[in-house]
């Protein structure tokens, strides 16, 4: 989701192409132009099916899926709720996210199936509140629960939630994604201390991968079946993210930056290390960016009118979800296909 991209990764903290003339429309008789609508993007899995959510009528965010024929579909909430917002999709059709009443404080990790029902996905013993954030093609889940604490979790196919330790004197993690291989990667942080990438091998064990030379803190985002995984490295000096890449070695590297650069973070890469996310200009401007394999770096542009963008996931064809929008408004849900072609996402 689009947002200021200066964070300071401590404890304390938790809490190119030009933009094209037109875009199409997905879903739209003869890809006409359509309004688009606000919400957000999670995911996009290798048939080209979305998951993320709209704002309703009612200002509820309801949690859908963007079908590859266009379609939407309402994913629902557990019994009660109102409100919720889908981040994960898998090549089974599986989607993860939460779902929660007016009060997003005590929000439910839910898994919805392909065949239309709904699984809770219950927290560590003693904690409610969390999120999923990523699913492999298993159905295992990663995300986070709380319970005066920020927990690491991970989730069997089966619902189990097992917590994920990571550096010593942990008080906040947070596993963001989980290749085929049950490799999860995402953050873990002191109390009064910085945020270290972390990576957690399927039995658990606990790898801090390394921030770019000089800089204090780290994050990884997500990890493909290679073992690579992707992120950002925060320098202290200037309160700023630069996107990074870990070899499965963990070796880390700078991804490549466009000019006049504040910072940026890498937020997905598939099988082929294509890399996408998003680029912040020193004038605050956040534009969504894919990482090429050849080492160069692509502006994915945005929707006529808006003013920045941010890719959220890419498949294994280089088709990409993310968002459009401005920074005083909801964003719009969007697409880019593999030859950087933007759609605009139809709402319910």
């Amino acid at each position: 989701m689009l947002g200021a991209l200066t964070l300071t990764l401590t404890a304390g903290a938790v809490a190119g192409a030009a933009a094209p003339a037109s875009a199409e429309a997905r879903g739209t008789p003869g890809g006409a132009a359509a309004a688009p609508v606000e919400g957000s993007t999670g995911d996009i899995n290798d048939s080209g099916v979305v998951a993320g959510y709209v704002y309703a009528e009612s200002g509820n965010t309801r949690p859908v899926r963007w079908n590859a024929d266009g379609s939407i579909q309402d994913l629902g909430t557990l019994p009660g709720d109102t409100t919720g917002e889908a981040w994960g999709i898998n090549n089974a059709g599986q989607i993860i996210g939460n779902s929660y009443t007016d009060d997003e404080y005590r929000r439910q990790q839910v898994r919805w199936n392909p065949d239309g029902s709904i699984t809770a996905l219950r927290p560590l013993p003693g904690e409610e509140n969390g999120s999923v954030h990523g699913i492999n093609d298993s159905g295992i889940t990663v995300g986070f629960t709380w319970g005066g604490a920020m927990h690491a979790v991970k989730w069997s196919v089966s619902g189990v939630p097992t917590r994920l330790h990571g550096v010593p004197g942990e008080t906040y993690s947070y596993a963001k994604g989980i290749n085929n291989d049950g490799i999860a990667v995402g953050w873990s942080a002191p109390q009064d201390g910085y945020a270290s990438a972390a990576r957690w091998d399927a039995d658990g064990t606990f790898t801090e991968l390394p921030p770019l030379d000089g800089h204090e803190a780290a994050e990884a985002r997500a990890i493909n079946s290679k073992g690579v995984a992707v992120g950002d490295s925060y320098d202290e000096q200037t309160n700023t993210l630069h996107a990074v890449r870990w070899a499965p070695d963990g070796t880390v590297t700078a991804l490549p930056a466009k000019p006049d650069v504040k910072g940026s973070e890498a937020l997905d890469v598939n099988d082929d290390g294509t890399i996408v996310g998003y680029s912040q200009s020193s004038t605050n401007v956040i534009d969504a960016v894919r990482w090429n394999t050849d080492g160069t770096i692509t502006d994915l542009g945005k929707l006529p009118g808006d003013a920045q963008s941010e890719a959220e996931g890419i498949n294994a064809g280089g088709a990409m979800a993310g968002d459009s929008g401005n920074s005083q408004s909801p964003p719009h849900p969007v697409m880019w296909r593999a030859d950087g072609t933007i759609v605009a996402l139809r709402g319910l």
